[in-house]
């Protein structure tokens, strides 16, 4: 196996896991729960007794109406554009076998830029709904861990998609000069 290949494959799958994990976490609806009433997701909150069911997060809600909120949403989805449009450069990048425009480090410095955008999103929303919820018992669901993972996850991806740029396997041929 070629030097930079092996990082560039675990890169591409990492960032696969990290796409599925960000796509699950931001379309559910368990990103807090409040015991024994309802869970709220990024668009959607949904009642446990079903007498209501679920609805979309619209203009009536107080919830909508926060600036805190709309960012939560923002860095939520142009990180999972980011991710995916990494995920293709590095897929397109290898199937070409490393052209000048499908080197891993621009698809992995992308990658790293959507880890922060996933990240700064998971943070927003634990600084705004860490204080416990008056008359309820309220905690986070497994979709908000689910974003803190894909966090994680695009950040070791970007991090094998530009070492497999630092690998050696993209460098320049020893027999020609760089600079003459």
């Amino acid at each position: 196996m070629v030097h930079g290949l092996g990082y560039r494959i675990a890169g591409i799958v990492t960032g696969f896991c990290a796409l599925v994990f960000a796509v699950v976490a931001i379309s559910s609806t368990s990103w807090l729960s409040y015991d024994g009433y309802w869970e709220d997701g990024l668009f959607r909150r949904c009642w446990w007794d079903w007498t209501l069911g679920c609805k979309q997060i619209g203009p009536e809600d107080p919830a909508d109406s926060r600036m805190w909120f709309h960012g939560v949403r923002f860095c939520a989805l142009f990180g999972l554009l980011l991710v995916f449009a990494a995920f293709i450069m590095a897929v397109v990048g290898t199937a070409k076998h490393g052209t000048s425009a499908d080197r891993p480090l621009v698809s992995g410095i992308v990658m790293i830029v959507a880890g922060l955008l996933l990240l700064c999103g998971v943070i927003v929303y634990t600084a705004y709904t860490g204080d416990p919820v008056v008359g309820h018992i309220s905690h986070y669901g497994w979709s908000f861990i689910l974003e803190w993972i894909a966090a994680g996850l695009a950040f070791i991806s970007g991090g094998l998609l530009v070492s497999a740029w630092d690998s050696g396997y993209y460098s320049y041929p020893a027999d020609k000069a760089v600079l003459t």
